[in-house]
Formats: structure tokens, sequence, C-alpha cells
């Protein structure tokens, strides 16, 4: 996949799958894709690198990751992923991306499959602090039941002497 952006700017992103070849009948299927390389072709130019040294104004660069294993999915599946996901590149430079969201080798369509979301998307379901608060609160309640009602039986009264 090609981004283009600043007019001679482009961002190349390559996808790799893991063919499954156990047997006869699966031999040569995708089963997971992932983002395997970001290559960004870029040139230096006064109005981004302000600071840079003049000699290097116009020429042109590039900066590369190679050998990435993020971003797995199913090969039937997209995937998304909400939260900041970092790619370090070369010379410094870093990829951050938000809401991303891609599926591989679907063919001309715009649709996405189910998504794979990443592990910083998947959210607690909020039952489950309810019910671990409301336990404790029916066990605090319950010792507290017990405790007034020892306290009452082992009381003992004292006889009057004449």
């Amino acid at each position: 996949m090609v981004i283009g952006f600043y007019d001679t700017w482009r961002l190349t992103m390559y996808f790799s799958s893991d063919r499954m070849e156990s047997n006869l009948l699966t031999a040569g299927k995708v089963s997971k894709y992932h983002i395997s390389q970001i290559e960004l072709d870029y040139d230096y130019n006064n109005n981004i690198f302000d600071d840079a040294v003049e000699s290097l104004f116009g020429k042109n660069a590039s900066v590369l990751a190679a050998n990435l294993t993020q971003l797995t999915t199913d090969a039937s599946n997209s995937y998304l992923c909400n939260k900041d996901t970092t790619f370090d590149l070369q010379k410094g430079f870093s990829m951050i991306t938000k809401d991303l969201q891609y599926q591989a080798f679907k063919g001309n369509t715009t649709d996405f499959d189910d998504a794979t979301e990443c592990d910083g998307d998947t959210k607690t379901a909020a039952i489950v602090p309810i019910a671990v608060g409301a336990a404790l609160a029916g066990l605090i309640f319950l010792v507290l039941v017990a405790y007034v009602f020892g306290r009452r039986r082992s009381r003992s009264e004292y006889e009057e002497i004449n």
C-alpha cells in the first residue's frame, strides 16, 4: 500500500502472509497476515525541516522499519486498533498510527470484514466490577449482622443479690 503526501513524500506499507501448508486440502491458503515492513521516502525541505542544514534541502532520503510482526490478524478479518501504535523507523523517525483499520489480500472492495481488535482496545465488561463490589458489600453486611446477634446472645445479665 502506498500513500503519497507533501507532494514528494511516499509511505509504503508491505503486508506478509503466513500460508498454511499442513495438508493438501489447505496448502497455499492464507491463515494470517500482518504489516511486515514500512518505508518512508521523503525529501528535505525548509517547510518541514526548518532547522536542517541548508545543504540538505532538496535531497531525497529514506527510512525503513523491516521484519515487523505487529498487527497480525486472521485472513478472514480486518485489523482494528483505536489506540496509538508506534513504529520506530531509522534515523530517529517514528510513525504513530491511531484509529487504524486495514485488511490486506481482499480484492477491490471498500468494506471491511469483522475486525480483530488490538489488546489496548478490548474493554473489561462493566458487569464484572459491579458484581465484585456487590459481593463484597453483601459479605460486609452479613458479618455486621452476625456480630450484632452474637453480641446480644453472649451478654449475660447479673442477678440481684439481697
